[in-house]
């Protein structure tokens, strides 16, 4: 029995191992499809503009901050691709892209932003 339970943990984490790295190659693969551009970073900028609102003021240093941002994933999937580490600097590059944003958005737009990030940011 604990031979059986043993050899089903092993069998588990491989398992889970696997689709884990599946999962980092298709963000890699998403992540190269965009590469940095300012094109990316101006789409992005106008559907923000769009939903939020967006000042003049804002719109620049939105587009700054993306252009920053899309840099950073590039640079994290030449560095990490292939590796369980590739998942883990992209989520700190999407922190590091909503802390820079909650310093231009007022409150209320950041909170709109947040609820509504999956389709303003993420699918570009």
């Amino acid at each position: 029995m604990k031979k059986f339970l043993v050899t089903m943990s092993i069998f588990l984490f491989l398992v889970a191992r696997g689709v884990a790295q599946q999962s980092h190659k298709s963000t890699a693969a998403a992540i190269a499809a965009h590469p940095f551009d300012t094109t990316r970073a101006t789409r992005i900028m106008h559907k923000l503009t769009d939903s939020l609102q967006l000042t003049a003021t804002q719109q620049v240093l939105i587009h700054r901050y993306t252009r920053y941002i899309d840099s950073c994933k590039t640079a994290a999937v030449r560095e990490y691709h292939g590796t369980a580490s590739l998942w883990i600097s992209m989520t700190r590059v999407e922190h590091r892209r909503d802390s820079l944003y909650q310093r231009v958005l007022t409150d209320k737009q950041f909170v709109r932003y947040g609820s509504e990030k999956s389709t303003l940011v993420l699918n570009n």
